[in-house]
């Protein structure tokens, strides 16, 4: 616990954090927006799980190129 509290003395250490967090928050927003907009438009669930393979396999493709 102390070692969270000393980290988070590092001015720079809180906004990358923050910018984390924010950024997160967001991706996990869009996804669920894109996972609506699809059921809503289509009514479909083989089109809402297309959509969630094609995100995970972004995700493991340029994943593992990239690194984290």
């Amino acid at each position: 616990m102390s070692e969270l509290r000393d980290l988070l003395k590092i001015r720079d250490f809180r906004f990358l954090w923050s910018a984390q967090v924010i950024s997160d928050f967001g991706d996990n927003l869009t996804a669920t927006t894109l996972i609506i907009l699809i059921q809503r438009l289509t009514g479909s669930t083989v089109a809402i799980a297309g959509l969630i393979v094609a995100m995970a396999s972004a995700t493991l493709v340029f994943g593992t190129i990239a690194g984290v």
